[in-house]
């Protein structure tokens, strides 16, 4: 059954993508970024120099190999990963989710911002679980994943304070454990944009160069487009947490603090705030009936705004 469910549901969501993206007229600014710079980096004398100063390095490596198929490759991945790896709990949130525009259109828009919700979630769903049941692997786990979103979006920036504040607070772990634990939720990132400031100062003469320049650095470049209205945002993050709200403290500072966080950058994630609510939420180690709930209702009201032209428009 397990097989069946994660064929059909790669097979559904492979077709979905492939008649969304025929209706896309344009290019998302996103894609828009990746694709320049990957025709860019081909010319340099020295493709690495081109890559370890663009910021995030991770989306543009997956440019260049695979051109324009790359958001399609991104979505088609992250739901192998996702069907395959979650808990037999998870399955049908998780599909559930899988089947909204806001992932969907997601991928194909904001192939960066859809993976880096991805390894998001799974750092924050480790510190969910070590809440519930002390499991120090699983979170050094999840430690290493959030750091991995270095490499994939800048918005990793803005939502690291919150990852740490949680990872400090929630766990149930003695006190002096707690300086551990922030340690490392800050390290394995840091690292990762250490790295970037390094490559910066070597091949640009100024370290802040990948996060300073448009031609280098994604969320620069974003900053200067329009965003869309802001109800687009906020209607699809609502069933998550609204839920939240009933589902414990924990629960309701990590998606809080998503939202608001969302919504302060909102030239980075907008109009896909909703996506790692969405992902985090399905991946929920604690079941509970409020998953499916949630799914389903996000699920219903993004294609009712999709069809009516309010939703990621």
């Amino acid at each position: 059954m397990r097989k069946f469910l994660l064929l059909f549901g790669t097979i559904c969501v492979a077709v979905l993508l492939t008649l969304l993206s025929l209706r896309e007229n344009s290019l998302h600014p996103e894609v828009r970024f990746f694709l320049f710079r990957a025709l860019v980096v081909r010319n340099l004398p020295d493709p690495a120099q081109g890559i370890l100063t663009t910021h995030p390095p991770l989306p543009l490596l997956l440019a260049l190999a695979l051109r324009g198929y790359f958001p399609l490759a991104v979505g088609l991945s992250a739901t192998l990963l996702l069907l395959a790896g979650v808990r037999r709990e998870n399955t049908l949130p998780v599909f559930l989710v899988l089947l909204s525009p806001v992932f969907l259109l997601g991928t194909i828009r904001r192939p960066a911002l859809t993976l880096f919700s991805l390894f998001a979630a799974l750092g924050f769903s480790a510190i969910l679980a070590s809440v519930d049941r002390n499991d120090p692997e699983k979170l050094l786990l999840g430690n290493i994943a959030f750091g991995f979103t270095a490499c994939l979006h800048p918005f990793g920036t803005w939502i690291l304070p919150l990852f740490t504040l949680c990872e400090v607070l929630l766990p149930r772990v003695s006190l002096p454990r707690r300086g551990t634990l922030a340690a490392l939720a800050l390290f394995p990132f840091l690292a990762l944009q250490g790295m970037a400031l390094f490559f910066g100062w070597v091949y640009e003469g100024y370290a802040l160069s990948p996060f300073r320049d448009p031609e280098l650095s994604l969320g620069v470049f974003l900053s200067g487009i329009e965003t869309p209205s802001l109800v687009g945002d906020l209607i699809p993050l609502l069933p998550f947490l609204a839920l939240s709200l009933f589902s414990g403290l924990s629960r309701t500072l990590l998606f809080s603090g998503i939202t608001l966080f969302s919504l302060l950058a909102r030239s980075l994630v907008s109009p896909f705030s909703a996506l790692l609510p969405a992902l985090l939420f399905a991946l929920d180690p604690k079941p509970w009936r409020g998953l499916v709930l949630g799914a389903v209702a996000h699920l219903a009201v993004s294609w009712a705004l999709y069809f009516a032209g309010i939703l990621l428009c």
